[in-house]
């Protein structure tokens, strides 16, 4: 009977953690939308694009075999222009190390900040994986969302920007993604 009750015990130390963890993750979703709150009230133009970028994020992680954690896919896409927030203009090349100095100051987000911190960055090949993932997926929301392109238009954009601002070959992964379908799956997913 004596080792019935330390089982009993720790059953319940692990539905105490479970819910500790699940309350941890609540409060971590919660104050992203809080971010993402004032930084679309700031720049009403962004709204939703955190939301889009890390759609398109996830899409390019799985069609490489997702080597990125998904969560840190959905919530660096979510938050990767936090910076403009303390920025004194809404330039994007200046508010990234803003935005991985901020992120770096949280621990679930520290391994994530480079991500943030060079995706503004010109290519290359040692830039870190995830930096290279978002900006492909932040170059290809801005052409189609924020300037109004249709999905061919920003197609274009993205095989120019090929080899000097964007990895090559994750832009070629991209474009043989069914973008037009994908396009019209996002606007469902976000009305």
């Amino acid at each position: 009977m004596g080792a019935v009750e330390p089982e009993r015990q720790l059953v319940h130390y692990a539905q105490d953690l479970a819910r500790a963890y699940s309350a941890s993750e609540q409060a971590q979703e919660e104050g992203i939308e809080a971010l993402l709150y004032l930084l679309e009230l700031r720049y009403p133009e962004s709204r939703g694009h955190g939301a889009r970028v890390a759609y398109w994020m996830a899409r390019l992680n799985e069609a490489l075999g997702q080597p990125l954690p998904a969560k840190a896919v959905r919530q660096v896409g979510r938050l990767h222009d936090v910076g403009l927030l303390a920025s004194a203009t809404p330039d994007v090349r200046a508010a990234a190390p803003i935005g991985a100095a901020f992120l770096r100051r949280v621990g679930a987000f520290r391994a994530f900040a480079p991500w943030v911190e060079f995706h503004q960055h010109p290519y290359r090949a040692e830039l870190p994986l995830g930096a290279r993932v978002l900006a492909v997926a932040d170059a290809f929301d801005f052409g189609v969302g924020l300037l109004g392109r249709h999905v061919a238009g920003a197609r274009r954009q993205l095989a120019e920007q090929a080899g000097s601002r964007l990895d090559p070959e994750l832009v070629a992964t991209f474009l043989d993604l069914p973008l037009e379908e994908l396009f019209e799956t996002l606007l469902v997913e976000l009305a």
